[in-house]
C-alpha cells in the first residue's frame, strides 16, 4: 500500500523566478506526483501555485523579506 502524507512547505516568498523559489515549485510537483498533499507557508506569494490550491496556501506576513 502506498503511503501519502500531508506536508507543509514554509518559505518567505514562493512563485517567483528565485533560485529557491523554483527549486521549492520542482519539489512541490515531485511530492505531488507522487500523491502527497501539499500545503505552503509563506511571506509573499508572487505568482499562483498551479499544484497547490489557495485553500491549502498561508499567507503570514512576517515572514517576508521586505
Amino acid at each position: 500500500m502506498k503511503q501519502s502524507y500531508k506536508l507543509a512547505v514554509v518559505c518567505g516568498k514562493l512563485g517567483d523566478v528565485d533560485g529557491v523559489s523554483l527549486e521549492v515549485d520542482k519539489w512541490i510537483d515531485v511530492l505531488c506526483d507522487m500523491g502527497h498533499e501539499i500545503y505552503t507557508v509563506s511571506g509573499v506569494y508572487a505568482a499562483d501555485l498551479p499544484r497547490v490550491p489557495a485553500e491549502r496556501r498561508l499567507t503570514v506576513p512576517e515572514l517576508c523579506f521586505d
